[in-house]
């Protein structure tokens, strides 16, 4: 049976889910951003930080935030909420804070799924657009958000400085039916 017709649950995560969410994304990250961090980085990562970041989101009505189940266990996450980007005024974008993803689920549907669970999730609200930033070097976040509608900002790449490395990363757009 393949990865794609293995049942699945998508549904809105709750502040219980917050310490599977940080594994998850320790694992992810570690293995996305393998080829742009070095190693040291990587493993002195925890999953302290990430698990502060899903709490916060998980308990800020504000914020949108799902998870992707298969039997039992989380093997995805996303979460959005008000930009935090300096232009954005009250009515602002929405911000796509990520989306992780197990890598055996790379490619299958999954990441989608949890998108629209986001989008059904942000109906009602005022928000017109979502924004996200990606790293210029993470080509397969890019090609997925793309796919997915995100059209990159004119604007020039913005440098993130992580633990001394500076990464630069840019803004995609995406209004909002």
């Amino acid at each position: 049976m393949s990865l794609v017709s293995q049942p699945t649950e998508i549904r809105p995560a709750s502040k219980y889910d917050a310490q599977e969410l940080a594994s998850l994304t320790l694992t992810v990250w570690r293995e996305s951003f393998k080829r742009m961090l070095p190693e040291k980085v990587l493993s002195d990562a925890s999953t302290f930080q990430f698990e502060q970041a899903w709490r916060d989101s998980l308990t800020n009505p504000a914020h949108c935030c799902c998870v992707c189940k298969r039997f039992g266990q989380i093997v995805g996450g996303a979460m959005l909420g008000p930009s935090r980007d300096a232009d954005a005024n009250a009515q602002g974008p929405a911000e796509l804070y990520g989306i992780y993803l197990l890598p055996e689920y790379w490619d299958c549907g999954k990441g989608w799924a949890m998108w629209q669970n986001l989008l059904e999730q942000l109906r009602g609200r005022a928000f017109t657009r979502v924004t996200l930033w990606v790293w210029t070097s993470n080509l397969r976040a890019k090609a997925f958000f793309e796919r997915i509608g995100f059209q990159r900002d004119s604007g020039a790449p913005v440098n993130d400085v992580h633990q001394g490395i500076e990464l630069p990363h840019e803004r995609y757009t995406l209004a909002l039916p």
